[in-house]
């Protein structure tokens, strides 16, 4: 999903929201459910955000195991680095720099977000986790 203005300002780049969903759920949560295109509106009409892309990923990436194991903690980290975020700077107009990407998530994806944001400081600048699912990570 991105901001209207995309279409609009072919020139201009985005920064990039990242969004991890919970445990049970698909990344067409946060639209259908959580209706984020809707609250990102509303916060652009309100100058309280800045026009961005949101990119809702999925939770399960293949060999993921349960998500909440070391081998699963580290198959997200490296789907969210070496395959999303490296395919989004390179097919859409993003601002490719930790300060233009945050990566949030709510349940199981609020910690996946916390652990690829953590350990990637120099990929992401703002982090979020929404009601974390309690399960043990290595920061």
């Amino acid at each position: 999903m991105y901001s209207p203005d995309y279409e609009r300002q072919r020139t201009n780049r985005f920064p990039v929201l990242y969004l991890r969903h919970g445990s049970g759920d698909l990344e067409t949560r946060w639209s259908r459910v959580g209706r984020a295109g809707v609250i990102l509106d509303s916060l652009l009409a309100q100058h309280k955000a800045v026009p961005m892309m949101s990119v809702m990923l999925n939770g399960y990436p293949s060999l993921m195991g349960s998500g909440r194991d070391d081998a699963g903690i580290e198959a997200v980290g490296r789907e969210t680095l070496v395959d999303i975020v490296t395919f989004i700077d390179a097919h859409y107009r993003t601002k490719p720099t930790a300060q233009n990407r945050a990566i949030a998530g709510l349940s199981r994806g609020a910690g996946q977000a916390f652990v690829a944001g953590m350990n990637h400081p120099e990929v992401f600048s703002a982090v979020g986790a929404f009601s974390w699912a309690i399960f043990e990570c290595r920061v």
